[in-house]
């Protein structure tokens, strides 16, 4: 694709958001919007060189179109790199032309629907299903019984993980380069328009746009921009991992049916190893990072035991404090929480109850958290945890490294 298709905009904005047990509601007030022009290519060798020109001021700006040939995958990788600070804009809208019958995947896991063609795709992390979708999804239920072809509108759905890339079906792909919000809006039929956020000061804006001879290919060359999955421990392959909760006991009674039974059996994931609490929402995990003794007696001699009989033991963790917990009133003592704008640990409401994350961008509230991991999990002999939920930093968050909680949430 020639870079002289695509048209660029810049404008001033500022965003607010508001959130509900994990779901957003957006707003940006846009003031100044106005088109950049193009000046003439010029050739280099990586590529071409042009400049951005905005006719309401006469400010340009350089940029850059490197092109690169990748023998592995046999396809072409083009960056885009854009110094916008000339302009002093915080919004950049980067189109690219579309056709009617081009079909688009990616921008992360949603849970509705492939093909995003008519759709815009909001880059932003957040619960995947809101609490409206949820009420909504049970009254129909119940009032219309089940219909698996009924859902809910794609503008509706959030999702746990976004990112800013997607490919065509006609074999390109679009990857753009940061963590802030963004937009990329697929409804015109002959355009597809990528609004960015949160550009920084002499930091450049990256686009990368690659094209294959085939799909495969196509990912390869994804690959080699964003990073492969690494390949699932050989360990890990002749059996399961099965999920079980409510106790030591239980945790035996299961591990004794699946020998009984002889199904090959790796290991017992157990969420509630730390404790519960039973709420309106049913039973959930006590987030204080330390084996209860209550539920869970005598859990290293168990897990060491249950290690010789060749089944592991996996828990659970996320970024909360519960409050009623030792390990929170430790972490707030020492100033380990986000703030919110008063100074104070900023409480977030988790369904029915109040929780504290901890500052992840304070090294000495990392280097603590590393340890609860080392003492309270690995040193009782766990093989591995899920690590869960990190979609709830507030946008109005206050961090030890004084970055702006809107353009910290995603990343």
């Amino acid at each position: 694709m020639d870079v002289s298709a695509w048209s660029f905009q810049i404008a001033q904005g500022v965003a607010s958001a508001t959130m509900s047990r994990g779901s957003f509601r957006h707003r940006d007030r846009i003031s100044r919007k106005r088109s950049l022009a193009v000046s003439k290519l010029r050739e280099t060798p990586q590529g071409w060189a042009f400049d951005l020109y905005d006719p309401t001021t006469g400010t340009t700006a350089p940029a850059t179109w490197t092109i690169t040939q990748d023998a592995v995958s046999g396809g072409t990788l083009h960056t885009l790199e854009l110094d916008l600070a000339p302009f002093a804009c915080n919004r950049l809208w980067v189109n690219l032309p579309s056709t009617p019958d081009e079909l688009f995947y990616g921008c992360g896991e949603t849970f509705s629907q492939l093909d995003l063609k008519g759709n815009m795709a909001r880059i932003w992390v957040s619960e995947h299903q809101n609490t409206l979708i949820i009420v909504d999804k049970i009254i129909r239920e119940r009032l219309l019984g089940l219909d698996p072809k009924r859902f809910p509108p794609f503008e509706r759905y959030e999702s746990y993980y976004v990112q800013p890339t997607f490919t065509s079906s006609k074999r390109y792909f679009v990857h753009v380069e940061g963590h802030a919000y963004a937009q990329v809006d697929f409804s015109n039929p002959k355009q597809t328009s990528i609004l960015l956020r949160g550009m920084r000061e002499n930091a450049p804006v990256r686009v990368h746009y690659g094209e294959a001879p085939s799909f495969e290919a196509l990912s390869q060359l994804l690959s080699s921009i964003v990073g492969i999955q690494p390949p699932v421990p050989e360990a890990l392959i002749p059996g399961m991992i099965l999920a079980r909760q409510g106790g030591t006991q239980a945790v035996q009674d299961a591990i004794d049916s699946c020998q009984q039974a002889g199904i090959p059996l790796l290991g017992i994931w157990s969420q509630d190893w730390c404790g519960c609490r039973k709420t309106p929402f049913g039973y959930q995990v006590m987030w204080n990072w330390q084996w209860d003794r209550e539920l869970y007696p005598d859990l290293p001699q168990r897990i060491a035991a249950w290690k010789a009989a060749g089944v592991g033991f996996y828990g659970y963790i996320n970024p909360f404090m519960a409050v009623e917990g030792p390990l929170y009133k430790q972490a707030s003592a020492a100033g380990y929480c986000v703030k919110n704008a008063k100074g104070e640990d900023y409480m977030v409401t988790i369904t029915t109850f109040p929780a504290a994350m901890i500052d992840f961008t304070n090294p000495a509230a990392y280097d603590w958290y590393k340890d609860v991991i080392k003492r309270e999990m690995i040193d009782i002999g766990m093989d591995g945890w899920m690590a869960d939920f990190g979609e709830y930093l507030p946008t109005d968050a206050v961090l030890f490294s004084g970055e702006d909680g809107m353009d910290k949430h995603n990343e």
